[in-house]
C-alpha cells in the first residue's frame, strides 16, 4: 500500500501508532511496550518519519529483518523501500 506523510500523521497516540522509516511505513501500536529501549523511543515518534532518529541508533539493514514484516503496512509515496541506499 503507498501512504503519504500526510496518512502517517493520522496515527499519532500510542494507541494507534504509525512510523515512517526510511520509505517504510510501519504500524508500531503493538511493539512499542516491547521495544527494546522502551516505548517512549516509539510513543514521541508516532505518525512522524522516524528516519533520522532511527538511524542514530539503529543499522538500516535492520529494517529488511522478516522479524519487522508483521508491523510493515506499506511505503510513502514513490519511495523504493525494497532498497535502502543510505549515502553516508
Amino acid at each position: 500500500m503507498v501512504l503519504t506523510i500526510e496518512e502517517v500523521s493520522r496515527h499519532s497516540t500510542p494507541k494507534d501508532c504509525w512510523l515512517a522509516i526510511h520509505g517504510h511505513v510501519l504500524d508500531l501500536t503493538n511493539f512499542a511496550t516491547t521495544h527494546p529501549g522502551g516505548s517512549y523511543m516509539i510513543h514521541k515518534l508516532c505518525g512522524k518519519d522516524g528516519t533520522e532518529v532511527y538511524g542514530a541508533v539503529h543499522d538500516s539493514a535492520l529494517l529488511n529483518q522478516p522479524v519487522l514484516d508483521q508491523y510493515r503496512i506499506g511505503t510513502i509515496g514513490d519511495s523504493d523501500a525494497d532498497e535502502i541506499d543510505i549515502i553516508m
